[in-house]
């Protein structure tokens, strides 16, 4: 009778056939999630370098090229005024929708930054320092179209980039030591 009960032990302590098939199949399942997960990484990654692409493509354009061009040479006060006049104007020249260019290239910036498509690193990279200098030159103007149409969220999102830019180089600054912050402080103050 003991050698019927250390059989029947031994005979009951392995794993049944369903027990590995059940592993196997589980197995097999996770890689399966995993292979999914690195394509979906993968797609995603494309997804964003087909986006910095267009951006890129976008900011070198003929259209924005010249809207730049002509901005170069206007202040943040002489465009307000001059928007002014031109908004006002019926029908609305051709500069005006021009001189639009530019912040709505920042807008949809902001736009995508704000869904997650592309990163403030990616932003900063790239265009960053010229959109805080399009954002100080812009904010006259878009407040003043604010003060209009109070409820219009005209810009927001090329706003809330530029602050958010802005707090990323405070906290950089915060960061570096006096003599950095007042060489860092002259450079920026050189290039106005």
């Amino acid at each position: 009778m003991a050698a019927q009960q250390i059989i029947y032990v031994l005979k009951d302590s392995g794993p049944n056939w369903a027990e590995i098939v059940t592993a196997i199949g589980t197995a097999l399942v996770a890689l399966g999630l995993l292979g999914a997960a690195i394509q979906v990484r993968e797609s995603r990654r494309s997804r964003y370098a087909a986006i910095a692409v267009d951006i890129a493509k976008t900011w070198g354009d003929a259209d924005l090229t010249e809207a730049r061009g002509i901005l170069a040479g206007i202040t943040a006060e002489n465009l307000s005024v001059e928007f002014e006049t031109l908004r006002d104007a019926t029908p609305r020249s051709d500069r005006y929708f021009v001189l639009l260019r530019e912040p709505n290239f920042f807008e949809w910036l902001g736009v995508l930054q704000r869904f997650g498509w592309i990163g403030p690193d990616w932003i900063e990279e790239t265009v960053g320092e010229v959109l805080l200098e399009s954002w100080e030159k812009w904010e006259i103007t878009i407040d003043r179209m604010h003060a209009i149409e109070p409820t219009s969220a005209l810009f927001d999102n090329f706003r809330d980039l530029a602050a958010l830019l802005n707090k990323r180089n405070e906290k950089r600054l915060a960061k570096v030591g006096k003599a950095e912050r007042r060489a860092l402080q002259l450079t920026a103050w050189s290039r106005t």
